[in-house]
């Protein structure tokens, strides 16, 4: 009876420790870096020429075969286990108008979309990706896989439509960007108002505060002057009594004095009328006599 070999389980934290040992000598740096970041392992990798596969699967006691089958298959695809949803809807959109339009996704088509997306992935993370894409389509678009077409006569139309959804995206960015910068513009305004709102209920807190101190002021000032002028009011209102009193009394007295004086201005008109005939009633006897008489009293 044969006994086939028992098949060596692959242990990937070791594979990653002698893969991280020979990133390190050719790069000057730590293994533990590269054992703690898969990508920059990954890179560094990549870009040593002639990476000596052999010589680490020798030391793993592998077959090369199989270490590189494993690096490549599993452990890159492990790093880029699923594309970005950006990528994933480029991807349906050009696999659902080639669908409409009977065209073959072969592998033309499929490097096509490679090269339209944002970045590169594993070739497994995007086969399975296409795969599921294209049935997606199939399915709400209720068609099937059309005959093969060659990718060079659409070439032009999945050009054209690459750069249309470039150009929506681009404007999608400007879009959100403008977005962005009026949405800041509105809080610096919704700030400012804030601000200036602020102020003027301060302004209207102060200006309140002065009036009920003037309006306080002011009644106390009419107490003041109600109590000053009821003080004096009673000297006042005697004075005005006296002043009265004192001209009644003038006036009294002028009126008495006007008619004493139209009395006698009434008996001089008659005197005056009296003198000339009693003047011209005397003789020239009795004029010598007269002055005589003045003359004796002198």
């Amino acid at each position: 009876m044969n006994v086939q070999p028992t098949r060596k389980v692959l242990d990937k934290n070791i594979i990653i420790q002698m893969l991280a040992e020979y990133a390190a000598y050719n790069n000057n740096g730590s293994a533990e870096e590269y054992v703690n970041d898969h990508n920059l392992l990954d890179n560094t990798v990549r870009q040593i020429q002639n990476f000596p596969w052999q010589e680490v699967a020798d030391r793993l006691k592998l077959d090369r075969w199989r270490l590189y089958h494993w690096y490549f298959e599993t452990f890159q695809r492990s790093l880029n286990a699923q594309m970005e949803k950006d990528d994933l809807q480029m991807m349906k959109d050009l696999i659902k108008d080639a669908a409409m339009k009977d065209i073959i996704l072969d592998k033309q088509f499929q490097q096509h979309i490679k090269d339209n997306l944002s970045k590169e992935y594993h070739r497994s993370t995007f086969s399975i990706a296409f795969n599921n894409a294209k049935r997606q389509v199939y399915k709400e678009t209720n068609r099937t896989e059309p005959p093969r077409v060659p990718f060079q006569q659409i070439k032009p139309v999945v050009v054209q439509i690459s750069k249309q959804t470039e150009k929506i995206n681009e404007e999608l960015k400007k879009n959100i960007q403008t977005q962005k910068k009026q949405e800041n513009v509105k809080e610096q305004i919704q700030a400012e108002l804030k601000k200036n709102l602020d102020l003027l209920m301060q302004q209207r807190e102060e200006l309140c505060q002065k009036t009920k101190l003037a309006n306080e002021m002011k009644l106390e000032t009419t107490e003041i002057l109600t109590t000053q002028i009821t003080e004096h009011q009673s000297p006042l209102l005697q004075y005005e009594h006296q002043v009265d009193r004192d001209n009644s009394f003038i006036t009294d007295c002028i009126t008495t004095e006007i008619s004493t004086n139209e009395d006698v201005i009434r008996e001089m008109e008659g005197f005056r009328v009296i003198i000339p005939d009693f003047y011209n009633a005397m003789t020239f006897q009795d004029l010598v006599k007269m002055e005589e008489f003045y003359k004796f009293d002198e």
